[in-house]
């Protein structure tokens, strides 16, 4: 309901529906709805990196988030060598963007520990 409120009020390729979308994306990743948060993301990383570019930070969170998905695909269909080299990217790339103390970094640094493990 808000990203439908948000994109009759603001539209589509606001940055602030594009937040909301990157933001539910992430919430339907930790819930194990791995499509929804995909189609979500691809929406907002093309809206960001048009109206903020690659680098901007919005636009990095968000791509980080595809690569955690992608890692957690992977892991779960058995093919943990490459969801280790993804997990791996998303702790650099999370620490990097936003602290080793946020709560996406450490999810991101669980979910590699129990590789280890």
């Amino acid at each position: 309901e808000v990203i439908e409120g948000q994109t009759a009020q603001l539209g589509a390729s606001h940055t602030s529906t594009l937040l909301s979308k990157s933001n539910l994306a992430n919430l339907q990743n930790d819930m194990g709805e791995m499509d929804a948060a995909r189609r979500l993301l691809e929406e907002a990383i093309q809206g960001f990196t048009a109206q903020l570019g690659a680098s901007h930070q919005y636009t990095r969170f968000a791509m980080l988030v595809m690569k955690a998905i992608q890692a957690n695909v992977q892991n779960d269909m058995g093919e943990t060598d490459q969801a280790r080299l993804l997990y791996e990217e998303v702790v650099e790339g999370a620490t990097a963007l936003l602290g080793a103390s946020h709560p996406f970094t450490q999810r991101a640094t669980s979910s590699l520990a129990k590789l280890a493990s």
